[in-house]
């Protein structure tokens, strides 16, 4: 990763609306120190999945109209975070509160997510 975000304007742009990609967001995260956003993701996902029994395709092609939108993930694809929001949001509505839970709480037990950057892993639930 840099040793910064390069973009003098992406705070002000913040403020009047700009949209960010998961690779932006995670630099910047990357330089703050915190949890990235995409090894939870990765993470969140596999346990819906599990959970569901949901195949990739399916995921993508329901909650973002993309079959392929999980696939490329891994991958290195960077959709705009309002676009992770809406498949989240359609994942947290697919599940009954209890497998929610499960879903949080392997996010939570993965020694993967914090990336190594201890108690600052931020969970976002409805």
């Amino acid at each position: 990763m840099p040793d910064a975000p390069r973009d003098a304007k992406f705070v002000s742009r913040l403020g009047t609306g700009g949209s960010v990609t998961l690779g932006r967001a995670d630099r910047v995260r990357w330089f703050m120190r915190v949890a990235l956003f995409r090894p939870l993701l990765a993470c969140e996902l596999r346990a819906f999945l599990s959970v569901t029994g949901l195949k990739a395709w399916q995921v993508g092609d329901c909650a973002v109209n993309h079959p392929k939108f999980v696939d490329l993930l891994p991958a290195g694809s960077s959709p705009r975070l309002r676009t992770i929001d809406c498949l989240r949001v359609w994942m947290h509505g697919k599940l009954r509160p209890e497998e929610l839970r499960a879903v949080l709480v392997a996010v939570a037990m993965d020694p993967g997510v914090g990336a190594g950057m201890g108690s600052n892993v931020v969970f976002f639930s409805e």
